[in-house]
């Protein structure tokens, strides 16, 4: 336990948004069930009409973060590159802290939902759905899935509502995650709008309740 107040402040406004990223059970229980097989080789998100999370390489999302109702720093989301994996075509998405990447996942977009197939340079055994498409009200699926040893399962919502974040006013996709890995519970909820992607996110963790709420939206170019 921190015991010098100036110092526990200092750490908390730069530690907290790395500790988010790197939390593997909190993270990985944004992940979804893939029911259906998907179309390999399907290309990122261009952000046009239905797209709810545009994958364009240089895609960039600039958060704040906050605790409780505290601001403590801010954090970005960027499609760095689209690399090519085991024959599968993936964006690969870079968590950034003032430039520093702590963390990377690699997404891909099929006809009927954006699907994580890495987290954290680990393979997702089965490929998961981030959403599903067409985006609708009242959907829902449940998952099981292993990233190394870690068996994560759980259970998403969705719905429609309005959010307000700094970047603006949106009528959003909210997909609600109640999951489970090891014996510990998280609650996520995430809020996607139709051409820009995730515009808020928060996490439960414990007693305190961490959100991201996006400042800029940069959408990418395709590449030639």
């Amino acid at each position: 336990m921190c015991r010098v107040p100036h110092r526990c402040a200092h750490q908390t406004r730069y530690v907290l948004p790395s500790a988010l990223l790197l939390l593997p059970v909190a993270l990985l229980l944004l992940l979804g069930l893939a029911l259906t097989n998907v179309i390999v080789l399907a290309q990122p998100g261009t952000g046009g009409k239905g797209d709810y999370y545009p994958l364009l390489p240089g895609t960039r999302w600039d958060f704040r973060v906050k605790v409780g109702e505290e601001v403590k720093g801010s954090i970005t989301e960027v499609v760095a590159a689209i690399e090519t994996i085991n024959n599968v075509s993936l964006a690969r998405v870079e968590t950034q802290v003032d430039g520093k990447v702590l963390n990377s996942e690699h997404l891909r977009v099929a006809k009927d939902g954006v699907y994580r197939h890495r987290f954290g340079g680990l393979e997702i055994k089965v490929p998961v759905p981030v959403l599903r498409y067409p985006v609708k009200a009242n959907d829902s699926w449940e998952y099981t899935t292993t990233v190394g040893p870690q068996q994560i399962k759980g259970k998403v919502t969705t719905r429609f509502e309005e959010v307000q974040v700094p970047a603006g006013k949106f009528k959003a996709l909210l997909t609600e995650i109640h999951g489970e890995a090891e014996g510990q519970k998280v609650r996520a909820n995430i809020w996607f709008a139709e051409g820009v992607g995730k515009v808020k996110q928060t996490l439960d963790f414990g007693a305190v309740q961490i959100s991201l709420e996006l400042e800029k939206f940069t959408l990418g170019r395709a590449q030639h």
